[in-house]
């Protein structure tokens, strides 16, 4: 197994061999199409490795620009081998790993921080939909769907702030505000809806990750006072019927909440794996 350093001059095999297991590459693949492979300190820019057996990828591993780790090797020799070197050649502090779960969490022991601080660390219930099995709720004029630019600011900084810490396991504070408050004046960049009733926001949803026809949802949000109303279905059922429309040909999401996976169920969601989210609570250097 030959592990080495990736660049652009890799980059359609490495989306090739993504494109085989893209359910659960989707960050990986919306990172590298937003930044290629060669701009490790931009947003979505990463260090990636590849795993290779004569001359054909077995497996992907990236330390993005986040301190985040992502992996995709579904074959354990290469996975343990791009682990491995990852682990001795870590660019930045580590801030957490991403991937399928039975992958992750074997990067985080071969890291040693099986028992490090986590502030999330959870396998979620990886979903998907296609254009066919969509199921709308009722629908109602008093629900309206727009764009979160569109909405309250000072609200909208508020949900994230709740969202953050409690689905993220986020510290409150100055630091965690000030950089929602900045993702919040930057909307327009971001593909984020807000659903309205009767004019009222109750509930925000988007994607946080997209490749070719796939979407992955993220956030998907409501806050706990409206919540039990269907309103989280309801705005996910209108933006993916409109991402549909648009020609979006795959939904993707992943779950830990019983909540929401009865909502995304709901919609024609169906549960084809797991995925793990493990943030640390505060980055470790890996010297």
């Amino acid at each position: 197994m030959d592990i080495r350093k990736l660049s652009d001059d890799d980059r359609d095999a490495v989306m090739a061999f993504l494109e085989g297991h893209a359910a659960s590459s989707m960050f990986l693949l919306s990172n590298i199409a937003r930044c290629g492979l060669n701009q490790p300190d931009r947003p979505y820019g990463g260090d990636y490795w590849g795993a290779l057996d004569d001359g054909l990828l077995r497996g992907v591993i990236a330390q993005m620009w986040n301190g985040n780790v992502m992996m995709q090797a579904p074959e354990k020799a290469a996975l343990d081998a791009l682990a491995s070197v990852l682990r001795r050649t870590v660019a930045r502090p580590v801030a957490g790993f991403l991937g399928p779960d039975d992958q992750a969490r074997v990067v985080v022991t071969r890291f040693g921080l099986q028992d490090a601080d986590y502030a999330s660390n959870s396998a979620e219930r990886l979903f998907s939909l296609d254009p066919a099995d969509l199921v709308m709720p009722p629908s109602s004029e008093k629900f309206v769907m727009t764009a979160w630019q569109h909405a309250d600011p000072e609200l909208l900084t508020r949900w994230l702030v709740d969202y953050s810490i409690e689905a993220l396991g986020a510290v409150p504070g100055a630091a965690l505000e000030a950089g929602i408050r900045l993702a919040v004046s930057q909307g327009a960049a971001l593909e984020r809806y807000v659903l309205l009733l009767d004019g009222m926001p109750v509930a925000l949803a988007g994607f946080n990750a997209g490749y070719g026809g796939m979407k992955q949802l993220g956030p998907v949000w409501t806050p706990p006072p409206l919540r039990g109303r269907g309103h989280a279905r309801q705005l996910v059922a209108l933006m993916v019927g409109a991402a549909f429309e648009q020609g979006a040909e795959r939904m993707i999401l992943f779950t830990n909440s019983a909540a929401g996976e009865r909502a995304y169920r709901a919609v024609g969601f169906r549960q084809i794996g797991s995925y793990r989210l493990a943030l640390l609570a505060t980055p470790v250097a890996r010297a």
